[in-house]
């Protein structure tokens, strides 16, 4: 048998072959400064450290992919800005120290843009839409920021999905005077509040882990018509989900267990919410607390339908016959 003889490949060859596919792998890549406006697609060949604003995004259907680059900033201005454009895709952006670490900010038109696999790292808000409708907010890190995602002045239908929030110092999750938003399959823990609305309606909240987070873990002021699913709210600080003011709610099979005040509450202004097929266990305060008065479950003004209350520190819940072991 003939036996073949091995070719060995030179190592010059080789580092030179490595090198070629280097340059074709970022033969795409850009170099910006900061304050640009960005009109084509464009993928960082680098960190950008700016004092004041970073980029900003200036066309619609264009991608910025930072490629895993940082931009940085000194505490103030935006680290990349959406001003009106539809269609545009920022993702893969470490985003750290801004007053504002993403903005979409739309009140004469656009939206339907898409932030994603994102990390917003230390700004005083992560990422913030104002009177923008109809974006993708999906898979982005949003770790120790004052305020996390927040959504408000009439920013409708945006969805706000599989993204984790935590060390966040007020709100991990805020819709404030929007409506349509769907909040789906967030990690929202260890921050001063999990996911809040104020003057918010119609919006869906489904499948949201919160847990861990200083005061409230859900929380609706002046909020209606909202529907909470199958979400999870445990070891917060107060109460697991706490409605003032809010009216026409529908909870259902939500758990809400090991949190410090109670697992539901409504206060005496709160009406015609229905909680059906919930669980409150090993709480702090009662399972569910219903200050209000009406024609509702046991002289309420809201429904209760099949809940289930064991092991909360002060009862099942107040007045009795809301819940059952």
């Amino acid at each position: 048998m003939k036996i073949k003889e091995l070719s060995i490949v030179p190592l010059s060859l080789v580092l030179a072959i490595m090198a070629l596919m280097f340059v074709v792998a970022n033969a795409n890549a850009t170099h910006v400064s900061c304050g640009d406006t960005l009109t084509s697609n464009t993928t960082l060949d680098s960190d950008l450290t700016c004092a004041g604003n970073a980029l900003v995004m200036g066309a619609d259907n264009i991608t910025l992919d930072c490629n895993n680059h940082t931009v940085a900033g000194n505490g103030s201005g935006t680290g990349i800005n959406l001003a009106g454009w539809t269609g545009v895709t920022v993702r893969d952006c470490n985003v750290t120290g801004f007053s504002i670490g993403i903005s979409l900010f739309n009140p004469a038109g656009g939206g339907n843009n898409t932030i994603i696999d994102n990390a917003l790292l230390t700004n005083n808000r992560g990422i913030r839409l104002a009177s923008s409708s109809g974006n993708f907010i999906e898979e982005n890190d949003v770790f120790g920021n004052f305020l996390g995602i927040r959504v408000l002045f009439s920013s409708n239908n945006n969805t706000i999905v599989k993204n984790t929030v935590s060390g966040t110092t007020s709100n991990a999750v805020n819709l404030q005077n929007s409506t349509g938003n769907t909040v789906s399959k967030n990690q929202v823990t260890n921050n001063g509040r999990g996911i809040s609305l104020f003057q918010s309606s119609s919006n869906t909240v489904e499948k949201n882990t919160v847990s861990n987070n200083a005061v409230n873990g859900f929380r609706l002021i002046l909020s209606n018509s909202n529907t909470f699913t199958k979400n999870e709210s445990d070891e917060n600080g107060g109460d697991g989900f706490q409605l003032e003011e809010s009216d026409d709610n529908t909870f259902v099979k939500n758990e809400s267990d090991e949190n410090g005040g109670d697992g539901f509450d409504a206060d005496s202004m709160s009406s015609g919410n229905i909680l059906m097929k919930n669980t409150a266990e090993l709480n702090g305060g009662v399972g569910y607390g219903d200050s209000s008065s009406g024609e509702g479950t046991a002289g309420t003004a809201n429904t209760y339908n099949n809940n289930k209350c064991d092991d909360n520190t002060l009862g099942g819940s107040s007045p009795a016959g809301l819940c059952s072991s």
